[in-house]
């Protein structure tokens, strides 16, 4: 997307999106304050402990070492796609592998957020799912002896 050059400005607005006036309470000193970049992260740091802020925490975006240009660069061809996006043509445009494509296309998907929407609409209401897709899906896993009483109505 034209809008975000960088991979700084693709930050700085889900930032912005997130915390409106770059105003967060801290997490240590508890005092809401202005946050300043730090050089070499995706983090932000308080001006008064230094105590660091991770924007892209808690959304789809996060645990992710995928650049955000190609992030946003797929949110932009889930939106303004016919009718169905294949996680192939994301891989063809956007340069990373299959798996890689499958699993950023199924988490923009999951937010759950219309289709129907500008590029830019679309990814504000994307960071504003704050939950990681599939996080309430988990499962405690079902042992053996579980799986036989439940095939033999017990």
């Amino acid at each position: 997307m034209r809008e975000f050059p960088t991979e700084d400005a693709c930050l700085e607005f889900i930032k912005e999106t997130r915390w409106p006036k770059g105003i967060v309470p801290c997490a240590k000193c508890g005092v809401p304050r202005k946050h300043h970049r730090v050089i070499g992260r995706k983090a932000y740091a308080c001006d008064r402990c230094g105590t660091h802020l991770y924007p892209l925490r808690g959304t789809v975006f996060g645990r992710s070492s995928t650049s955000l240009l190609k992030w946003f660069h797929a949110a932009g061809l889930l939106v303004s796609a016919e009718p169905r996006i294949t996680a192939r043509r994301i891989q063809r445009e956007t340069g990373v592998t299959y798996k890689t494509a499958w699993r950023m296309l199924h988490r923009l998907r999951a937010t759950g957020v219309s289709r129907a929407l500008s590029p830019r609409r679309f990814l504000e209401l994307t960071v504003a799912c704050a939950t990681p897709p599939g996080a309430c899906e988990k499962r405690a896993p079902v042992t053996s002896l579980q799986g036989e009483a439940e095939r033999h109505g017990s």
